[in-house]
């Protein structure tokens, strides 16, 4: 609502001059009109609507805002010849505009359910929670392989001193075998379970003695380093701490609403 009354007041200010120029002083009975096109009017709050949809909230000259209500009235003509047309009869037609108000109406919901305000004591407490301590990340290498049995001939081949980074240009499927394997820094919750309990096992200089499967194969991951990250300061955070607080609330809403509704789904 916002970005819309923004633009509205911005729409009203840019087309002072226009209006002035096409209808003189306005009384109030059409301080709200902006054209009339066929005895239709058409007015200044459905062309801020109109102009929100089609640029957002940049900021507009006075002349992107005339090609604007240019664009605003030809839609208007041709939606006057399609309802002489009966077009919007069409079954089509009409199960797509009941899909769009559904849209649109579902969407004002969900932003009236996440605007409730949310206190900076709000998103403090989740920040102490998840993001206020040092995390340690992992620096590793891998060797991703199609069978087990695989997997245990190159880990026989590093015990014997091959190069792993040469091992996984050779032996890899995974994307990174063209990097030796590399997967650069990462956080151990970033990755599969059985993955991450691999990493978190390991010695920096070390190498999976064993391999270990996921559903993309047989891996062998060598530890390159680790080390310990700082949080990042509130203020850096602050809004998608927000954002996720704002997606538990409607998280929330959508079970409670599930929980109260009979859904029965044909297949």
């Amino acid at each position: 609502m916002l970005k819309r009354t923004k633009l509205f007041f911005l729409a009203t200010a840019l087309l002072a001059g226009i209006a002035v120029q096409t209808a003189g002083a306005a009384d109030k009975k059409t301080a709200n009109v902006i054209a009339k096109v066929n005895g239709k009017t058409l007015t200044k709050s459905d062309f801020s609507i109109f102009v929100t949809m089609r640029a957002g909230n940049h900021q507009l000259s006075q002349l992107q805002l005339q090609r604007l209500l240019a664009e605003y009235i030809n839609r208007e003509l041709i939606y006057q010849e399609a309802l002489k047309k009966g077009y919007d009869k069409i079954p089509e037609v009409i199960a797509t505009i009941d899909n769009q108000r559904r849209n649109v109406v579902a969407g004002y919901t969900v932003r009236k359910l996440v605007s409730q305000p949310l206190s900076e004591q709000d998103l403090r407490k989740v920040y102490q929670q998840k993001m206020s301590r040092s995390t340690r990340e992992y620096k590793a290498s891998h060797i991703l392989v199609k069978s087990e049995k695989e997997a245990n001939n190159i880990i026989k081949l590093l015990n014997k001193g091959a190069d792993f980074s040469q091992l996984a240009k050779q032996k890899s499927i995974d994307a990174s075998s063209k990097n030796g394997g590399n997967l650069g820094w990462f956080a151990a919750n970033q990755m599969i379970p059985s993955f991450q309990k691999a990493v978190t096992q390991l010695k920096p200089g070390s190498y999976s003695r064993k391999p270990f499967k996921s559903r993309y194969g047989w891996h062998i991951i060598r530890l390159v380093s680790t080390r310990e990250v700082p949080p990042p300061p509130f203020d850096t955070v602050k809004e998608k701490i927000r954002a996720q607080l704002q997606n538990e609330i409607l998280s929330r809403h959508l079970n409670e609403l599930r929980k109260n509704s009979k859904i029965k789904i044909y297949r």
